[in-house]
């Protein structure tokens, strides 16, 4: 976000706390505005104007590999933001490819998925980006991401599920088949 959008937020988050009849003038309040607006700023860099150049430039360098099996990233833990609530949704997500003549950089991976994630988003959208991202980047014989959520959304509020996770998946290419599906699902386990 730029300096303008930093400064709005913190002046319409005050607005809210107003609303509520926060005293401002309580010493955990007075800079509370200016936090939340930096906190946005800080889970939401995937809206950020140069979010797509972030992407770009992070899966942009590839390397030459013969190597034809799964590769795969599990037990990444991401934040997320429920876009109806705006509540956090805590999210693991394994995701897998296999390369058809090169490869990403294994830090690649995870920075690129948490720059996906860091906006308020679905979680079905969440998963249908992260393998529509790698195909487009890769261009792999096939991708795979299962994501399960906790959404704070079900947690806190509403039916107050406190144990409830929701799973998406999201399969292409090789991964469409049965046998690299189950392949995958035994490694994860």
């Amino acid at each position: 976000m730029n300096l303008k959008q930093i400064l709005s937020i913190e002046h319409h988050f005050r607005q809210i706390m107003l609303a509520m009849e926060i005293d401002l003038t309580d010493p955990n309040y007075i800079d509370t505005p200016r936090r939340f607006a930096k906190v946005y700023d800080e889970i939401f860099a995937g809206l950020d104007e140069n979010a797509g150049e972030k992407l770009e430039k992070i899966l942009s360098t590839t390397f030459p590999a013969k190597y034809n099996q799964m590769i795969i990233t599990k037990n990444l833990k991401v934040w997320s933001c429920c876009p109806h609530h705006f509540l956090p949704v805590e999210m693991t997500i394994n995701f897998a490819y296999i390369p058809s003549n090169s490869v990403i950089g294994l830090s690649k991976v995870p920075r690129a998925i948490q720059l996906l994630a860091a906006k308020p988003i679905l979680q079905e959208q969440l998963t249908t980006d992260i393998v529509s991202v790698f195909e487009k980047c890769l261009q792999p014989k096939g991708c795979v991401v299962h994501i399960t959520g906790e959404h704070l959304c079900m947690k806190m509020r509403g039916v107050k599920t406190h144990s409830a996770e929701v799973t998406t998946t999201s399969f292409t290419g090789c991964f469409e088949l049965q046998t690299s599906r189950s392949e995958f699902f035994d490694s994860i386990k």
